[in-house]
């Protein structure tokens, strides 16, 4: 299994995506449709899209950090 930011990106956010699509659209109907309940969902879901998209260019900025601390410290090797 592979840590790299981008693929547990690609693997984990269709389906966290897809849970939170369909337990907003099931308590807003719940609801009745109150507005609302349909703003906080509204809310909720761009509150996760954006903690996604920080968190996944947090990761890259991070791995390439490391990989140029790495490949500066391999080049004083005999």
């Amino acid at each position: 299994m592979s840590t790299d930011i981008r693929d547990i990106y690609k693997i984990c956010f269709p389906y966290y995506i897809i849970g939170l699509t369909g337990i907003g659209i099931a308590f807003i109907i719940a609801s009745n449709a109150l507005a609302v309940s349909i703003y906080y969902f509204a809310v909720i879901y761009l509150m996760a899209l954006l903690t996604w998209r920080k968190e996944l260019k947090k990761g890259i900025e991070k791995q390439s950090i490391l990989k140029i601390a790495v490949e500066s410290n391999q080049s004083q090797l005999p």
